[in-house]
């Protein structure tokens, strides 16, 4: 999922709860983890008075190197340049930001939990694939009472449906560039 963040002047931490969930335009709610290492598609960065004309990629930084590099000593706030992530999961920010910035990136939600009790949760896949919880939930009774009838249905109709749902939502394959 993406997030966007307003970095403030001269505060260079910030915990997922500051961050915006664009997809659900409200604060992140379910939260795993950042996905700021990513080479093909790192966070990005602008001056927020500048517009995102003048947008730049974050350079991802192990945490043992950005301590070293911006959390010792004083540091003069600056155009943001690097980002990291400490052990409690904040997003560092260094040099701190010497405006208002705006940056965006990519996290990954935590595990949808479904209200069984009203039913009235609406799972997040797409809706095509509602079954493969109805399938799983066989494959699980099956095992567990060593039903082989529901587990060569779960073989049958519910693995193919498991299989075209992984499928779905994989990456396109794409070709790369020239290598010369």
């Amino acid at each position: 999922a993406t997030f966007t963040l307003a970095l403030v002047e001269s505060d260079g931490k910030y915990a997922y709860t500051d961050c915006t969930d664009v997809d659900a335009s409200a604060t992140i709610a379910r939260f795993r983890r950042w996905l700021l290492d990513d080479y093909d598609d790192p966070p990005t960065c602008y001056l927020t008075s500048g517009g995102v004309g003048a947008e730049y990629s974050l350079q991802w930084m192990f945490y043992e190197d950005f301590r070293f590099q911006f959390l010792r000593g004083t540091q003069n706030d600056s155009q943001p340049a690097f980002i990291s992530v400490d052990p409690q999961n904040n997003i560092l920010i260094g040099p701190k930001p010497n405006a208002a910035y705006t940056m965006g990136g990519q996290f990954q939600r935590s595990n949808q939990q479904l209200d069984v009790a009203d039913g009235t949760d609406i799972p997040e896949m797409p809706a095509d694939f509602h079954d493969v919880i109805k399938w799983k939930i066989v494959l699980k009774y099956a095992v567990d009472e060593s039903n082989q009838m529901c587990l060569n249905k779960w073989n049958i109709f519910g693995k193919p449906l498991l299989n075209d749902l992984e499928i779905n939502q994989l990456p396109d394959i794409e070709m790369d560039g020239p290598m010369v």
